[in-house]
């Protein structure tokens, strides 16, 4: 008989959070690729609001059973709810998108790679977390292998990035997925995260719409004038980049903490560079590889201690 002590089943929860992040992380940079290229094709507030709808429907047939169970408890936790989805859903998506329809997908790689430092900046003031040399470290080589990246080669070269007003809005964006982070962590844990995800979508639909319908983009002519590539669009957006991306985000959250998952959010250059060369023919760069390496550190620095991983177990 095969017995698994505490190591054991910390290191296996840090690996499938560590998995989980990662994945959610590439399904977020086709995310940016898509959105950057049907920018002519849909609003912002049109795609959001798609996209949401679509997951919501899919995701619904399996959660109502459970938003039923636990319709007191969630009713006990609607401000919690509302919160996730004016900052997670509404805030953050809709400050990307508008975001994309006027900067380069370089800027809005650089300006997220703020995440990790707000998400850990703000963890201390809380008093959530200390500030040890190791977590600065990591943050600090992870922000420079984006720069690395972005600059192909040249750190320095990210000085020279023209911001505008769509890179003010993906500070808007940042400050609510940092604040969404946050939140996970502080999730009740007497409703399942299937069901707070479900209970959050269906919060933050009304207000989707009602964005989507002051474009005027929302009516039945509207749509069913969109071109199939708007579509496809939506289809991805929706199930990869909403649906999976957030059950897989929460989940390494709720195992590694804020602190930790935030470093994933670098990952995303990485993989947009990735998906170039896969599906446009792109060449990798040095500066690329060099960059990814060092965000690779950065992800090595911030891995869980045995004393974090059994602290952030449900």
């Amino acid at each position: 008989m095969t017995v698994t002590g505490p190591s054991g089943r910390t290191a296996d929860a840090a690996g499938a959070a560590a998995a989980a992040l990662t994945l959610a992380c590439l399904f977020w940079a086709g995310n940016f690729v898509t959105g950057r290229a049907i920018r002519g094709l849909l609003a912002p507030e049109t795609l959001n609001f798609l996209r949401w709808l679509l997951a919501a429907a899919v995701f619904l047939p399996f959660t109502a059973r459970g938003l039923w169970r636990h319709r007191r408890a969630l009713a006990g936790q609607a401000g919690w709810i509302l919160g996730l989805a004016l900052t997670g859903v509404v805030g953050f998506q809709q400050a990307t998108y508008t975001a994309l329809t006027s900067t380069a997908v370089a800027n809005a790689a650089l300006l997220l790679a703020a995440t990790p430092v707000l998400i850990l900046a703000s963890s201390a003031l809380t008093g959530r977390a200390r500030l040890g040399l190791r977590q600065v470290a990591a943050v600090a080589v992870s922000f420079l292998g984006v720069s690395v990246i972005l600059g192909r080669g040249d750190p320095l070269a990210v000085l020279r990035l023209h911001l505008g007003a769509g890179d003010a809005w993906l500070l808007v964006a940042v400050s609510c997925w940092t604040a969404y982070t946050q939140m996970l962590r502080a999730a009740p844990r007497t409703v399942p995260a299937d069901v707070s995800l479900m209970a959050t979508m269906l919060a933050a639909l009304p207000v989707l719409g009602a964005l989507a319908a002051w474009r005027g983009e929302a009516g039945a002519a509207a749509l069913a004038a969109l071109p199939p590539a708007a579509w496809a669009a939506v289809g991805y957006v929706g199930l990869c980049a909403a649906l999976a991306a957030f059950l897989l985000w929460g989940y390494g959250v709720r195992r590694k903490g804020p602190e930790a998952a935030g470093l994933y959010i670098n990952l995303m250059p990485v993989f947009s560079a990735a998906l170039a060369w896969l599906f446009l023919g792109e060449a990798v760069t040095a500066g690329q590889a060099a960059g990814a390496a060092l965000i690779l550190v950065s992800l090595w620095l911030g891995r869980d201690r045995p004393a974090d991983a059994l602290r952030n177990m449900p």
